[in-house]
């Protein structure tokens, strides 16, 4: 799972915070022991010592010296001592142990070279948390699309209603991310018609069930991706050229990626190059794409090139949103009529 490279710092914060809260906690069990049992305090200091010691034979003498046994002798004495006083009140050796949260791992986050699933979880957790401050999670999801919103009467040119092909589209999105993997048959979808018919609200179910699953997910407009690209480019110096080209990282990284609003920024030669590499280098990688555009594939293929254009033809699933604008029916009459049926 590719979390971005700031999100598995935190996260890696967070797991180092856990073992600082570990530590101080069996300091207080230690300093709590001591009080009510001072003579505690020797047998504690004699068992580490002698543990200390014979590491300090072996390496220093080997197994076979006199110095190993003599040194094996005296920790399995101070061992013995130690589990028997401590058995003597009640407590189990291991009482002043600092404790794991996660045993998998012992909170380091890795099991080789492979991600614990207590740091998946984290790293999980402040992505989702992230998005939230960018997206209405919580609030757009696909529990509560509405589709009274759109009319029910056929249009001619589609051959279907606004509502039909609302269930279609809305049910191949919860699909799209509740089947994202690496091995998805469909990796890419595209997002197209007119703006207010709910592209926006759908990107944002998708973002928040694919992260919910653990994966990275980056959610931006075209025209703030395609900024942080021209900064990375041309001045890549001080604190904004820096967190640009974190940006340009994830954007590339990332298992899905969701474009937004494709068509509404400044078009440029610099634009329209860096479209063609994120396109075309994600497809390449197999990495997830969705991207929600005013635009139909020929206007793709005018306003930046045919290239652009025949490569979404080819490996994205189009989705098109038509009908009427949904925000206006919300504002007033419309969206009671919606909602009555009228």
């Amino acid at each position: 799972m590719g979390f971005s490279g700031d999100i598995r710092t935190k996260g890696q914060e967070v797991l180092a915070q856990r073992r600082q809260d570990n530590d101080r906690a069996a300091d207080a069990r230690r300093d709590r022991l001591f009080a009510e049992h001072p003579e505690f305090r020797e047998l504690y200091r004699e068992r580490r010592a002698s543990i200390a010691a014979l590491n300090k034979a072996r390496f220093q003498y080997g197994k076979e010296s006199v110095e190993y046994q003599e040194a094996t002798e005296r920790a399995t004495a101070a061992k013995n001592a130690w589990e028997s006083s401590m058995a003597s009140i009640g407590l189990p050796p291991s009482y002043l142990d600092a404790k794991c949260t996660c045993l998998a791992c012992n909170d380091k986050g890795w099991v080789g070279t492979t991600m614990c699933h207590c740091l998946v979880d984290i790293c999980t957790g402040l992505q989702t948390e992230a998005l939230s401050k960018r997206l209405d999670i919580k609030g757009q999801s696909f529990e509560t699309f509405d589709f009274r919103l759109y009319s029910r009467a056929v249009n001619p040119v589609a051959g279907t209603s606004p509502y039909e092909q609302m269930k279609t589209i809305r049910n191949i999105c919860e699909q799209y991310a509740e089947n994202f993997s690496p091995n998805s048959r469909v990796k890419n979808l595209l997002l197209t018609g007119q703006t207010g018919l709910g592209k926006t609200f759908l990107s944002t179910c998708i973002a928040g069930r694919v992260a919910e699953k653990g994966n990275s997910v980056v959610y931006d407009t075209a025209g703030s991706i395609f900024g942080a690209f021209e900064t990375e480019q041309f001045d890549r110096r001080g604190e904004e050229g820096v967190e640009a080209q974190a940006h340009v990282r994830r954007c590339l990284v990332c298992d899905l990626l969701i474009l937004d609003d494709l068509g509404c920024e400044m078009t440029t030669r610099f634009v329209t190059k860096v479209l063609y590499d994120i396109v075309n280098g994600r497809l390449e990688q197999g990495k997830h794409t969705v991207m929600s555009t005013n635009l139909s594939t020929a206007d793709i293929g005018q306003r930046y090139s045919p290239a652009i254009a025949s490569r979404i033809s080819g490996g994205y699933m189009p989705l098109l949103f038509f009908g009427d604008d949904i925000r206006t029916l919300k504002s007033g009459y419309g969206y009671a009529a919606a909602a009555s049926g009228m």
